[in-house]
């Protein structure tokens, strides 16, 4: 209502508003201000680095919905954007999230080439210790565990470890879900101590976070299988050393 020009602000609102909604998990309602915001920016603006931020959200939300193509589509024109403005670390979240839509589609080479690309940069323009370094890490293991290539990806899971607990702390649910993508590696590996040590960690974080029990109950699941191949490899080794 105010006279002027107050686009640019208009859409910073709905920019402000979208992320909130899909904080709450309205991604729909989210979708409506990230694209009003978008479409506000194009036609004040052009192509300038805010509707590449709202490109970037729109996209994230698309993937939320698992409308990949979609998604795909948001995600590289951010890209071209950010790298036109030589915006070097959003450029990185980009080539992130699209390594990310490339896991979904199953897509693992090309996936693991552009999460890649955007630790290189992090690494170079951030700190090997930023917490974004860590979101990099957990999507290179992903696709290495996708890939069957488990002691691998165990590496970029420790790799984001460290780095989430140094940023942190131990109790937060980025810890825990680290701690429970390491758990099926070492399931996936047969390495069943290692494997209820994890599931009981992301378990405890989780509970004493006030994670309601129906989204424990999965994981609980597989903590009691866990326990017992570890029972079983406990008796088999103990009947081989009587004998």
């Amino acid at each position: 209502k105010a006279p002027g020009n107050n686009q640019k602000n208009l859409a910073s609102c709905h920019n402000s508003m979208g992320t909130i909604l899909k904080q709450q998990g309205k991604k729909d309602e989210a979708m409506e201000h990230y694209s009003i915001g978008l479409a506000i920016t194009l036609e004040t603006e052009g192509e300038t680095a805010l509707a590449a931020d709202f490109l970037l959200n729109v996209g994230n939300v698309l993937k939320k919905q698992n409308k990949l193509d979609e998604a795909m589509e948001k995600s590289v024109s951010a890209l071209s954007i950010f790298e036109k403005a030589k915006m070097d670390t959003r450029a990185a979240t980009c080539l992130h999230n699209i390594g990310d839509v490339l896991l979904r589609q199953g897509k693992l080479d090309e996936a693991l080439e552009h999460a890649r690309k955007s630790l290189e940069i992090r690494r170079s323009k951030l700190s090997i210790e930023h917490a974004e370094c860590a979101d990099s890490h957990i999507v290179i293991g992903n696709i290495l565990k996708r890939s069957g290539k488990f002691a691998e990806a165990l590496d970029e899971y420790e790799n984001a470890l460290r780095i989430r607990k140094s940023v942190f702390g131990e109790m937060t649910l980025k810890v825990a879900e680290v701690y429970h993508n390491k758990a099926v590696c070492f399931v996936e590996l047969q390495k069943w101590r290692e494997a209820v040590t994890f599931y009981e960690a992301t378990i405890h974080i989780r509970t004493v976070l006030g994670a309601d029990e129906a989204s424990l109950v999965k994981l609980k699941a597989s903590l009691a299988d866990a326990e017992e191949q570890l029972k079983a490899e406990r008796s088999s080794a103990a009947a081989s050393e009587r004998k």
